[in-house]
């Protein structure tokens, strides 16, 4: 379901899995209703999956390349913003949502800035400074904390933001829809998203420095948004045992419901009883 992306953006670490994206994505795809003279669900897929597959080989620096070996980028540099083929937009793409930065600080103006007060400086310098796209998802593990831990909306920092962009560049498109159906009527109303093709397609703008990232954004925030609107924000918690976050089908629930968590928590309770009677449960 759309709400499931929030959970799988904040519980998978990116930082040398760029490939966790593809399952975002899979389920964006699923919910949307992209312009069907322009493309179609499975080419988007495709796109997403080069650019997803530039950034895991990318990964592999860490940092930025030096010139020397990064002679793609360099040789392709003249073109970047300008009008070009797909394989090399999809490799700027890749290399901007990794390595925004530029000689180890931060572009101007971005506002996960903060990020290097909360992480501390250790993880945006060296060779194991941390990528813009991991960056982001830190971005929103703290805001996501702040709910989980029960603070008021206007006490998290960067919320107020995330839903108010979220809401501005994501909508819901309505499709009339045929349906296999015994009643009066073989048409429906169903709803999708509407979101901005230009992510993939890039010849359709001249912008593409951190619009991958930017879109990653607004749909998670999209999808946070939704289940705040429509559930009770007290079911989302936080695991004690795989420290995951999930969504709790009543209020009081505070492990998660898979089979490890469930025997851990049942060997703790055991061990508990045992130091408190040991007799009876000997």
């Amino acid at each position: 379901m759309l709400e499931n992306l929030f959970l799988i953006y904040a519980n998978y670490s990116l930082s040398h899995n760029p490939e966790n994206l593809y399952e975002i994505f899979q389920e964006v795809c699923r919910y949307t209703a992209p312009d069907w003279s322009t493309t179609s669900k499975e080419s988007v897929l495709e796109r997403i999956k080069d650019i997803l597959g530039h950034m895991e080989n990318l990964s592999e620096y860490g940092q930025p390349p030096k010139q020397e070996d990064d002679v793609y980028y360099e040789y392709y540099e003249p073109y970047y913003n300008k009008r070009a083929d797909w394989g090399i937009f999809s490799y700027l793409i890749a290399y901007e949502a990794m390595f925004g930065y530029r000689n180890e600080y931060c572009e101007e103006g971005c506002f996960k800035k903060w990020s290097r007060i909360k992480l501390g400086e250790d993880k945006f310098k060296g060779p194991k400074r941390i990528n813009c796209y991991e960056c982001g998802r830190l971005y929103f593990v703290n805001i996501f904390s702040g709910l989980v831990e029960g603070l008021e909306y206007s006490k998290i920092s960067g919320l107020d933001r995330l839903l108010r962009n979220a809401y501005s560049n994501i909508g819901k498109i309505i499709l009339i829809t045929e349906v296999k159906s015994k009643l009066f009527f073989k048409e429906r109303l169903t709803e999708a998203l509407g979101w901005d093709l230009s992510l993939v397609f890039p010849e359709e703008t001249d912008d593409l420095r951190g619009k991958f990232l930017s879109f990653l954004e607004w749909i998670i925030g999209y999808s946070l948004t939704e289940f705040l609107l429509h559930n009770d924000r007290r079911k989302l918690k936080k695991c004690p045992y795989c420290h995951k976050f999930f969504i709790a089908k009543d209020i009081k629930r505070q492990r998660c419901y898979s089979d490890d968590c469930r025997k851990t928590f049942e060997r703790i309770k055991k061990q508990k009883q045992r130091d408190e009677d040991p007799v009876k449960y000997y």
